[in-house]
């Protein structure tokens, strides 16, 4: 990829790091909402709950135990997660990598990887309900 030959790998884990922050928001925004907005809830509705996610809107969607993760996964917080490090490649690489290419640079690192461990853990949620 031109512009991204003398970046150091330490400037991709610095990203990275910066990037890993989003999650630690909702976890507070979901730390927040249960102990002083959302004060009636169950163990279940503390271990599926997300914010901002598919999964919130269950009454619309069937919810099957494997299908809760993938729900959980779409979230505007992974949206800017995608987002932060995106433009962190086009920071890194001084503008010559456009936006939308290091856009696709995420999707295609990033995005399968992900892919690949929802799959991964769809498949041991359903095996392991039968």
């Amino acid at each position: 990829m031109e512009g991204l030959e003398k970046v150091k790998f330490s400037d991709f884990v610095f990203l990275a790091l910066i990037a890993e922050f989003v999650f630690v928001i909702a976890g507070f925004y979901k730390f927040v909402n249960f102990h002083w907005i959302n004060t009636d809830y169950t163990l279940e509705d503390l271990q599926t709950y997300y914010p901002i996610s598919l999964i919130n809107i269950r009454e619309h969607i069937s919810t099957e135990k494997w299908l809760a993760y993938p729900l959980q996964l779409v979230n505007l917080f992974e949206l800017f997660y995608w987002g932060i490090l995106a433009w962190g490649i086009y920071e890194l690489s001084d503008q010559k990598v456009k936006p939308l290419k290091s856009f696709g640079l995420v999707s295609l690192t990033y995005g399968i990887g992900l892919i690949f461990w929802t799959g991964i853990v769809c498949f041991l949620i359903l095996n392991s309900q039968y």
